[in-house]
């Protein structure tokens, strides 16, 4: 008995040889049916692969859709090239962390990041930096 894989495919060369040709017709059916049920299997295991990868990406875009971020372009100057800037996702934890920062003093850095989720109480809670010159001095600074 020979097995072979043809070169670059999937098929396989059975050569059985036996006294008997019907034993050795048998023989090398049952190892090309067995190898049919292998690959068939395969076949069906990488499509139940791409299924579950194909649901978990509607779920995500689902849920994504859902959020409803946005996203901002970084470090792109004024009708610069495109390459020079990243695009991030403005989601509402990003806020929730903007937010925290003003409360807790680093005023400058979560204003900056504040102007990315535009609300009124957001804009409630930076308006007293307006008429504060601290905040416009550290602020200008910064910027």
């Amino acid at each position: 008995m020979n097995l072979r894989l043809s070169n670059n495919t999937t098929f396989i060369d059975i050569t059985v040889t036996d006294e008997n040709p019907v034993g050795a017709s048998k023989i090398a059916n049952t190892i090309a049916e067995t190898y049919r049920k292998f690959r068939l299997e395969q076949r069906q295991q990488r499509q139940q692969k791409v299924a579950t990868s194909e649901a978990r990406t509607r779920r995500f875009a689902k849920n994504l859709g859902e959020a409803s971020p946005q996203f901002h372009t970084l470090g792109a100057p004024p009708n610069g090239p495109l390459w020079s800037s990243l695009v991030v996702p403005v989601q509402p934890s990003l806020e929730k962390i903007a937010r925290q920062r003003i409360e807790s003093g680093d005023r400058v850095e979560g204003a900056k990041a504040l102007r990315y989720f535009k609300s009124a109480s957001n804009i409630k809670l930076l308006k007293p930096f307006l008429n504060d010159p601290g905040s416009v001095t550290r602020a200008a600074d910064k910027f």
